[in-house]
């Protein structure tokens, strides 16, 4: 069966499908998050959209989307998510007119510790998961990190980095990340 076909039908996973705590997908519903063995999805945003989409087991992981975040809202979605992961930036590494975030490696280097610091001051166990790349642009993650310590003296502190890894992309491998 198709990737399309299972995210678009409600489909038990298969013998090759690997359910797993590190695999989240956008805006998925139910059956959409079940059908990749994924256990949590996220909106775009610190909170829910949809609350109905985050039902029968699935998390929600709240998204810190880019520059301009409200630092009122950061607090209420930490408090809110205690000890769960939150996502910082979304697809930063894309062309502007793609409507994304669109940050620069030094930009987002800038906001990172500050950002770190007032979600850590909320809650000391939150894990920064960090990227939201494009097709698995590490060209960004790295110039990013080399941004950070020439700012910082130090690499950033993250427990994670997310990838926007796309069915349609010429570097997407199903059977790889459906055993992941």
């Amino acid at each position: 069966m198709k990737l399309l076909d299972r995210l678009l039908g409600n489909v038990e996973l298969d013998s090759l499908t690997v359910a797993s705590g590190k695999k989240g997908i956008a805006g998925a519903t139910h059956e959409q998050v079940k059908a990749v063995g994924a256990v949590w999805s996220y909106d775009y945003r610190l909170g829910i959209r949809d609350p109905n989409r985050f039902v029968l087991g699935i998390g929600h992981v709240p998204m810190i989307w880019g520059r301009g975040y409200d630092l009122v809202a950061v607090k209420i979605a930490v408090r809110k998510n205690t000890g769960k992961p939150i996502l910082i930036f979304n697809e930063p590494d894309t062309p502007s007119t793609w409507g994304q975030s669109c940050i620069k490696p030094d930009e987002a280097a800038k906001l990172y510790k500050p950002l770190r610091a007032l979600i850590h001051s909320v809650d000391p166990t939150a894990k920064l998961i960090v990227g939201g790349v494009y097709f698995l642009d590490l060209q960004w993650a790295a110039a990013f990190v080399a941004e950070y310590k020439k700012l910082h003296g130090l690499l950033p502190i993250v427990e994670g980095w997310h990838v926007h890894h796309y069915a349609d992309s010429k570097n997407y491998h199903r059977d790889v990340w459906r055993r992941t």
